[in-house]
């Protein structure tokens, strides 16, 4: 089962990168038919039922909003109608102009459904649009679908009761006879509204059922919408000649809803055994929410399995050897006593350093007749031949020894701040009055003392 989910999340993924171009594709293909098959039934136009033009036309809406779509359409049908009657294509023309209108007021962005609804009747196929419309649409979606019902009756209608113009010619005084004939006809067709009716209630039913809050409910809805549509195109068959075959009709709604349930689950998957039920309010209500979880899946991705040789564990080995060295010898660096104040090393910061140190590592590889190809880092060698890695160890180990054999210094007596120049200056010139004044009184006091030592004899 888990298969089928990560094919659905590859096809979603593929869905929404190349969305603009899968959209265009479709809307192509849709006009392309819908437009070779008005050729069959209303082709008076020999140059515009062409393979060529049919095809250019459908180029250009595959561009085009859904709404222009329709309206492409419309004026396709116009421009084949005037060929074989004026009158014709303008009665013709003013009933698609006001179901376009009501289509526009409150469907504008389903104009697929009104192409495709006639062209899946004409093929004998109608039992899947409103199986579809009921789980993906809403109750308007009626709207379009009911369009398409009339439309492809009109064609039909038009088909049996056109009137060319010889025929107006011959006819000449019945010829508005004719016309109001082709207005009864569409009119006065119990099938169309047969139909009208049973996708209208198929759609009501499938989005009634899918809004109530139980488990599979859109599952459910799917189901009794199938039945209910079988059941409604027997009776309708029964009371009304609507030409359709039982058996076939139950093969084609049971493949609908089989299409319909495929479409489903690449929409939507919900897995209702972990399913929650929250309870919160504000200040004006109470709420009570029930949470299914969508069941989702990555796409499938290839796994890449990394395989350590032996050779590349030990050469991993050899440089976290090189590093823990590396470590220690940064660390008995900073540990001196002249430094007790050093903040301890990291080990990241002694694998920047090692590598600043090595040279530049290159990749090569290395093909053995047993193991299988690997990828070796190797550094450039220099004249004795070693590599990078014993380059950096040799270095380390004499950087070990030098530090060994250092004696610690002592340390440093603290040094004063000095003084300003200034200062200086006039502290010496103070300093230089006052000896030469002493040497001044001592000068002047030897001949007194010599005097008084006369007079005392």
């Amino acid at each position: 089962m888990m298969l089928l989910f990560e094919i659905r999340a590859k096809l979603a993924e593929i869905y929404q990168k190349y969305d603009f171009v899968i959209k265009a594709l479709l809307k192509f293909a849709l006009m392309f038919f819908a437009l070779s098959r008005v050729c069959k039934v209303i082709g008076y136009s020999s140059s515009l039922s062409k393979s060529a033009m049919v095809v250019m036309i459908s180029a250009v809406c595959a561009f085009l909003p859904s709404s222009l779509m329709v309206f492409v359409a419309v004026a396709y049908i116009f421009i084949q109608l005037m060929t074989a009657s004026i009158l014709i294509a303008l009665t013709v023309t003013m009933i698609f102009l006001v179901l376009y209108l009501f289509f526009l007021r409150f469907t504008p962005k389903e104009g697929i459904t009104v192409i495709a609804t006639p062209l899946l009747c004409s093929l004998g196929f109608p039992y899947a649009i409103p199986l579809f419309l009921g789980i993906f649409g809403n109750i308007l979606s009626i709207v379009p679908a009911c369009c398409g019902v009339v439309a492809f009756y009109l064609l039909r209608v038009v088909q049996n009761n056109i009137i060319t113009l010889d025929q107006l010619k011959q006819a000449k005084d019945e010829a508005l006879p004719m016309y109001m004939n082709v207005v009864d006809n569409l009119l006065k067709n119990p099938p169309m509204y047969v139909m009208m009716a049973i996708f209208a209630l198929v759609i009501v039913t499938i989005v009634v059922i899918r809004t109530i809050q139980m488990d599979y409910s859109f599952e459910i809805s799917l189901g009794v919408g199938t039945g209910v549509m079988i059941l409604a195109f027997i009776i309708g068959s029964l009371k009304y000649e609507m030409g359709i075959s039982v058996p076939g009709m139950l093969f084609g709604s049971l493949f609908a809803m089989a299409i319909t349930f495929f479409c489903m689950f690449f929409f939507r998957v919900l897995r209702y055994a972990a399913a929650e039920h929250v309870q919160f309010e504000d200040e004006q209500y109470y709420y009570y929410v029930k949470a299914v979880p969508k069941i989702t899946a990555g796409s499938p991705k290839k796994a890449i399995r990394k395989i350590l040789t032996q050779r590349k564990a030990e050469a991993n080995a050899v440089e976290d050897e090189d590093e823990e060295e590396a470590l220690e010898a940064m660390e008995s660096m900073l540990a001196r006593k002249d430094r007790p104040n050093a903040a301890p090393v990291s080990r990241s910061l002694a694998r920047r350093v090692r590598n600043d140190m090595a040279p530049k590592r290159t990749e090569s590889y290395i093909d053995d007749e047993d193991e299988d190809d690997e990828v070796v880092i190797t550094g450039p060698k220099n004249r004795d031949g070693k590599n990078a890695l014993s380059f950096v160890k040799d270095g380390l180990d004499k950087l070990k020894a030098m530090v060994a054999k250092k004696p610690a210094r002592k340390p440093k007596a603290p040094v004063m701040p000095e003084e300003d120049d200034e200062e200086e200056d006039e502290a010496y010139e103070a300093y230089a009055k006052q000896s030469a004044d002493r040497e001044r009184l001592k000068a002047n006091s030897k001949p007194e003392e010599a005097q008084g030592d006369d007079d005392y004899e």
